[in-house]
């Protein structure tokens, strides 16, 4: 007689990862309760944090979603939407 592994979907290991990254109940608590064995959820939890970074990243070839201070820091947006880069930050004074 052979078993057949039981297969998670990654919607609930997200869900059972997210609570262990909570910390609000012990791998053995939400062993329990998720019906998983704590090292499945500990393995789960880990690899969560680690690709988390990737999540955020740009899928257009630029790296990243969000410009860093540095990268954005020139650009302002004018009342009517455009973005001129010589927009003063401290509303709009001194333009003609």
């Amino acid at each position: 007689m052979t078993t057949t592994r039981k297969q998670y979907s990654p919607k609930s290991k997200a869900r059972v990862a997210v609570e262990a990254i909570r910390g609000e109940k012990t791998l053995n608590q939400l062993a329990g309760h998720f019906r998983v064995h704590p090292v499945q959820i500990a393995h789960w939890r880990k690899t969560a944090i680690e690709q988390i970074d990737d999540l955020f990243v740009d899928g257009r070839g630029r790296g990243r979603i969000y410009p860093t201070r540095e990268e954005g820091a020139g650009c302002r947006r004018r009342p009517g939407g455009a973005v001129r880069a010589d927009w003063p930050a401290e509303g709009g004074a001194g333009l003609a």
